[in-house]
């Protein structure tokens, strides 16, 4: 194998990008709630993919978190490439979380990387969502313990005040609550300042106290209490219940509608130049755009939301790939609230045992909060790029899920049969068994097709706290590569569908011309995270992957098979270190693989330089120890944003330079890339 082979086979293993991407698919970003109490904000990402959440940093507090993320079981298998950036604004107003914007990058194939920019220097947690589609961002509300201890004080008055009908003295208690760091009493002082000021027939001044309790705390559990105030106020109707100083009900807004979304448009450019005189050559010259959309409405019953997501390339070179568009995403969901049915229509991802995007519909029943049961059908898009609506294969499935088996984990099952040309495609039966829970995560995961009599998929990974601060975690995973179906057969032939083939090869032929495409792959991972103190952060992990052959049969030539390739990284991520809010990351891994050994050094950082400029230099040096040949790797990057108003312009520049140090007679390679333009969120 030629060393550019090798070098293929090394950035794969390693999972890491060099220069910018360019290509686009689906979002990862799907939505963001939040919920607030008297001990802070929860703040819920919603992912479109299920995603294992592997670290953040820094740990404590930052003005900017960054969560690394995996993804697991059939979203492993896709080939396609993650959309270079996105971003979500859900936040804003004077009483939303302290959040300016949450964003996501690919760190690889199959990795993810989430930033989130807060307002200030605040303490954070991160956790992860029951189904591995959600992560929860908690936000506690820190005040001064002697402040909270005289609140609690004035409080105890405000109540002894309001019991002898002292109104006027309530009041002037409660207010100096108010304005105590103390956020733990706020929300009951704000309420019986109302109160208060109701009781003492001020109803002008009762209802304003109101209304700024249901702005400053729209979820909190006596939100409807408040509101039910509020409106005996407005319409002179009977009393209301007294408060209850602890309530557990949960609010619901009688209508809410929320509105998100993002365009963006881009230039991206790369060429590449070869020393003694073997030219150049521009791989790529394109302009992108982008267009996100997401609507919410809620009421108390329902919750309707309709999403949107496309993207169309114009190639100005003219290349193999060439001008395209495509809709990503166009789904219309509607579920009732808490218990009842729930449905969706239109273009989707998978899960369930679906693979890549389908046009089609689900429709699922909820009897209580653990219980979940849903069938599905449709067209399965031709292939992961296809933008084509593909009626040729149909699928139909069914998912069932029971969340806290025992107060101990959650269980999924699922069926997923796909045809085409009345041929059996995929005929899979699985499942997934999760245990998530503060300080342990643990998820196993099988696709097994009966049709072909072959595990797809099988899957065990756990990430457990030791102690406060460290962590480890390990992946064991078997999987086929790719994931076998019928339409492995096509790979090497000159046929472009399933039925094209069929007409050469019959139902058994092309059954064993899959199994010959489909190669075997091994996976496993130990690794562990350390806070070192309040500004760095120590992780690390050790790799062993292998990859079978695949025979020749049916005209195409068989692969060979790979012995276990092994990586070693460790990373230091320190807070603050060159620049307040910002974060320095150092990593060095060692890959040391069968045909190739390799040796990087990485320097990353993401700094705040000024209130809407953000800089993220990244260096990369490589050392490539090839079979014949040895190379060097440098690659500096620098990528920044800037924002105006609500417009945030972009520019992801990188060279690269790829030298031999060897004795093979090969030209010294140079390349660049440029990825600049313009995205408004909202």
């Amino acid at each position: 194998m030629s060393l550019i082979g090798l070098v293929a086979v090394y950035a794969s293993a390693v999972d890491a990008q060099t220069l910018p991407e360019a290509s686009g698919s689906d979002r990862v970003l799907q939505s963001v709630d939040s919920q607030r109490s008297a001990d802070g904000w929860r703040v819920s990402i919603q992912l479109s993919i299920p995603l294992r959440y592997v670290r953040h940093t820094p740990r404590g507090h930052a003005a900017l978190a960054i969560i690394e993320l995996q993804s697991i079981g059939l979203e492993r298998t896709e080939g396609g490439q993650p959309v270079g950036h996105q971003a979500i604004r859900p936040f804003g107003g004077a009483n939303d979380p302290p959040i300016l914007e949450i964003s996501t990058n690919p760190a690889g194939p199959r990795d993810r990387v989430i930033e989130i920019r807060f307002l200030r220097d605040l303490p954070y947690e991160v956790s992860q969502g029951s189904d591995l589609r959600q992560l929860h961002i908690d936000l506690p509300r820190a005040g001064d313990p002697a402040a909270e201890a005289r609140a609690a004080q004035f409080l105890s008055a405000g109540r002894d005040a309001m019991t002898n009908g002292e109104y006027d003295r309530a009041a002037q208690l409660y207010t100096k609550a108010l304005t105590l760091n103390a956020p733990a009493a706020h929300p009951e002082a704000q309420e019986m300042l109302g109160l208060a000021r109701e009781r003492n027939g001020q109803r002008a001044h009762a209802r304003a106290e109101y209304e700024t309790f249901l702005d400053s705390y729209p979820d909190h559990a006596d939100a409807p209490r408040v509101r039910q105030r509020l409106q005996a106020i407005t319409t002179a109707s009977e009393p209301v219940p007294e408060p209850r100083f602890a309530s557990n009900r949960r609010s619901d807004d009688d209508l809410r509608f929320d509105l998100h979304g993002g365009i963006a448009s881009y230039y991206s450019r790369s060429e590449i130049y070869f020393d003694d005189g073997f030219g150049s050559a521009v791989t790529d010259q394109s302009w992108i755009n982008d267009l996100y959309l997401n609507a919410r409405l809620r009421t108390r019953a329902y919750e309707i939301q309709a999403s949107a997501a496309g993207r169309a390339r114009l190639d100005f070179e003219g290349g193999d790939v060439g001008n395209d568009s495509r809709v990503n995403a166009f789904l219309l969901e509607a579920e009732q609230r808490g218990s009842g049915f729930w449905g969706n229509i239109g273009r989707q991802r998978g899960g369930g045992g679906v693979t890549g995007r389908f046009d089609g519909m689900r429709l699922g029943y909820r009897p209580n909060d653990n219980l979940d049961f849903q069938v599905l059908g449709g067209f399965p898009l031709a292939s992961y790029s296809s933008d084509d609506f593909n009626t040729d294969r149909f699928q139909v499935g069914s998912v069932g899920q029971v969340l806290d088996v025992y107060s101990l984990f959650d269980v999924e099952l699922y069926s997923n049969y796909q045809n085409e040309d009345d041929l059996t495609y995929r005929a899979a039966l699985g499942g997934q068994i999760r245990h998530l829970r503060e300080g342990r995560s643990i998820v196993a995961s099988l696709d097994y097709d009966a049709y072909f009599n072959a595990i797809n998929i099988a899957m065990l990974l756990a990430d457990i706290e030791v102690m406060e601060g460290l962590s480890v975690n390990t992946l064991v995973e078997y999987r086929k590569s790719p994931i076998l179906t019928l339409g492995n057969a096509l790979i090497g032939q000159t046929a472009g569908s399933v039925s094209d083939l069929h007409d050469a090869f019959s139902a058994s032929q092309m059954k064993d011309l899959a199994e010959d495409r489909t190669a075997d792959a091994t996976n496993y991972t130990l690794g562990a995270r350390y806070s070192l103190n309040d500004r760095f952060d120590l992780s690390g992990n050790w790799t062993a992957s292998k990859l079978s052959g695949t025979p020749g049969s049916g005209g195409v030539l068989g692969t060979p098979s790979t012995d276990y390739n092994f990586t070693y990284y460790a990373q230091i991520a320190g807070r603050a270190l060159l620049m307040d809010r910002g974060v320095s990351v150092v990593g060095v891994r060692i890959f040391d693989g069968d045909r190739l050994d390799a040796y990087m050094l990485q320097l990353n950082g993401r700094y705040p330089v000024a209130p809407k400029l953000r800089l993220n230099p990244i260096m990369r040096l490589e050392y490539l120890d090839g079979d014949e040949d040895d190379q060097v790797r440098w690659i500096p990057r620098l990528r920044f944003d800037y924002t105006w108003y609500d417009v945030v312009f972009e520019v992801d520049a990188a060279f690269e330079m790829l030298q031999s140090v060897g004795g093979a007679d090969r030209p010294n390679e140079y390349g660049y890339s440029l990825f600049a333009g313009l995205r408004y969120d909202f």
